[in-house]
């Protein structure tokens, strides 16, 4: 009968890992999506949906108006990179508490390429294909901080 709480507490301890860890994941996914969508917004030249992503402290950096500073800081991005943003993958986050950080190198662009060839017997036969290749630079090589705002996670640095 003594087994039993050493049973319980094992699970208990169990449990409490995996709820752990669920909450790291989900910091991470939370922080990858924030990203993606800062960065798709910048490409897409909506800088006053990408201020939504913009931590306070880093709007202060900027000035006055968020929107404009952001179109100024990426006036010169060109079409390429700006479609480039729109497809961008965070592969690695590391988060410390409610402050993290995305290297320029943990930053990819999905591309998607479909073909379509007739075969032997004329039927089409649509192949996909899929790379990745490194994304533009535009932290000017510092990477991405971003904080957690309540559920949200902004990005402070980088911009």
């Amino acid at each position: 009968m003594r087994l039993r709480p050493v049973l319980l507490a094992a699970v208990a301890a169990a449990t409490m890992a995996t709820v752990l860890t669920g909450c790291s994941s989900s910091n991470e996914d939370k922080v990858r999506t924030a990203l993606s969508e800062y960065l798709d917004e910048v490409g897409e030249q909506d800088y006053r949906e990408a201020c939504g992503y913009v931590d306070s402290t880093a709007k202060q950096k900027l000035g006055g108006d968020c929107a404009s500073a952001l179109g100024k800081r990426y006036a010169d991005l060109s079409t390429d990179v700006r479609d480039d943003l729109d497809e961008i993958d965070v592969n690695d986050v590391q988060v410390k508490g409610s402050t993290a950080t995305v290297r320029d190198g943990d930053l990819e662009v999905e591309e998607t390429t479909k073909t379509t060839k007739k075969d032997k017997n004329g039927k089409k036969k649509t192949t996909t294909r899929t790379s990745h290749h490194a994304a533009p630079d535009v932290s000017s090589g510092s990477g991405f901080t971003l904080v957690k705002s309540g559920e949200n996670w902004l990005v402070r640095d980088g911009i």
